[in-house]
């Protein structure tokens, strides 16, 4: 009889653990499988350093600050510049789009004159703004967006603008304006810039 009742009792004790062994193996299974279903699947600019970190924004505040001088010169039109090297930044090879990393692409936005909002804008650029977009399984995405743009008004200001002071402002006909503390039609209100 006690061997009966120990050999039982082993049994059940076996049992038991083996139930609690499998209970964890699947409860495993399942974090996993729901931790690469949460997991991205791409964020965008991964793999390239930071600008902010990696590269010098200083030296782009002061890069941005000869582009302006120069485009005063030729009345704010981008062709008519006579060094073009000035519209590349050597800090685009950090960019966040891989677009923006080519050598024979400008780091720098020439806003339309004619539109009222971005008349006092020479040039911008968001080499130094990052969404930090990251997608999912299911197209959904989410963003956070960190950096600096920098900004040059015909007035011979240059700033760095947080993007969390950016704005997108949607026009009548859909298109969209990055739009900053100063610029006429800027309102708080607005979107945030990419979220």
């Amino acid at each position: 009889m006690k061997t009966r009742l120990g050999t039982t009792r082993q049994g059940k004790v076996y049992i038991a653990v083996s139930l609690v062994l499998l209970g964890g193996s699947l409860y495993s299974v399942g974090a996993h499988a729901k931790h690469k279903r949460d997991a991205p699947i791409y964020t965008l600019g991964s793999g390239v350093a930071d600008p902010n970190q990696a590269g010098n924004i200083d030296q782009a505040v002061t890069q941005t600050q000869q582009l302006l001088s120069a485009l005063q010169s030729v009345n704010y039109d981008p062709v008519q510049l006579p060094d073009y090297n000035l519209m590349t930044l050597p800090d685009a090879q950090f960019a966040e789009s891989e677009d923006d990393r080519q050598s024979d692409v400008s780091s720098y936005v020439f806003p339309d004159a004619t539109m009222p909002e971005q008349s006092a804008i020479a040039c911008y650029t968001d080499i130094y703004a990052r969404t930090n977009r990251s997608y999912y399984t299911g197209d959904t995405s989410t963003a956070a967006p960190s950096g600096y743009f920098i900004v040059a008004w015909k007035n011979g200001t240059v700033q760095k603008v947080p993007v969390a002071d950016v704005r997108r402002m949607t026009k009548a006909d859909g298109t969209g304006i990055d739009c900053f503390p100063g610029m006429t039609g800027y309102d708080p209100a607005l979107p945030h810039w990419r979220q």
